[in-house]
């Protein structure tokens, strides 16, 4: 209204210094309040983000205002404090991701791989709950290679005892932890492989036998020399074929 009467005052009384700057004070004065309002619009929003942990948003909210002219203390204050939360809540949620991940890993009891993920995890964050997975994936690990320890001894026992069915019994009984575990792994080869030679060693006892059977002395006795070179640690073999040499006639 004031800047109203300056105007009609003015074209009644057209370049009147006195009047020119009281128009030019009003002006100013209205596109100051006119800043003040949109300062005020955008620092509501902002608070508003903030409330609702939409920290991205309200930062959003606030370089806008500032690239429209309107910055102060205020605004530079509360932008600061929305990218420190911003910073704050995305560390939070990686750390929420990683807490997920090596609980799912231990749940699989994969202990080695939780400890290789979490050591560097935990040095960088210092996060307690990480740390604390992490320190129940180490208490894990010592259990599991105990258990591997005791399958192991009461495997060897076994195999020394030549029950080699029971021996792998207990191997495949293992839960899956124990069962991957490397040193298990190496033990199962080593009995399918002397599973498979004791198989071996049976057949060409029984191909002896046989020979013996069709009267063919030589055949038989060649046959376990034959196995006796690939085989020449089978203390039964070596019994069979001693026996084999004292035989003089075919079985009747």
């Amino acid at each position: 209204e004031a800047l109203e009467a300056v105007r009609q005052s003015l074209q009644r009384v057209p370049g009147n210094e006195r009047l020119i700057m009281l128009e030019s004070t009003l002006l100013e004065r209205r596109r100051e309040k006119t800043r003040e309002e949109s300062r005020a619009a955008y620092l509501l929003q902002a608070r508003e983000a903030l409330n609702q942990q939409l920290y991205r948003e309200a930062i959003d909210v606030l370089q806008r205002c500032q690239a429209e002219g309107l910055a102060s203390q205020e605004i530079s204050e509360l932008l600061e404090v929305a990218r420190h939360d911003a910073a704050e809540q995305d560390r939070q949620q990686r750390i929420h991701q990683h807490f997920l991940r090596a609980q799912s890993l231990l749940m699989e009891e994969s202990y080695g791989d939780v400890i290789e993920f979490l050591e560097p995890v935990v040095r960088e964050s210092k996060d307690p709950g990480l740390a604390s997975l992490l320190e129940q994936a180490k208490s894990g690990r010592e259990a599991l290679q105990a258990r591997i320890e005791a399958v192991l001894d009461g495997f060897r026992r076994l195999v020394q005892a030549d029950q080699l069915s029971d021996a792998d019994r207990l191997i495949e009984s293992q839960p899956l932890p124990v069962l991957q575990a490397a040193p298990i792994q190496g033990a199962l080869a080593e009995l399918r492989a002397t599973q498979r030679e004791e198989t071996a060693i049976f057949q060409t006892i029984g191909a002896a036998y046989a020979a013996l059977a069709q009267q063919d002395i030589d055949l038989g006795r060649n046959t376990l020399q034959e196995a006796l070179k690939m085989c020449s640690n089978s203390v039964v073999l070596q019994r069979i074929a001693t026996t084999f040499e004292t035989r003089t006639a075919p079985i009747k």
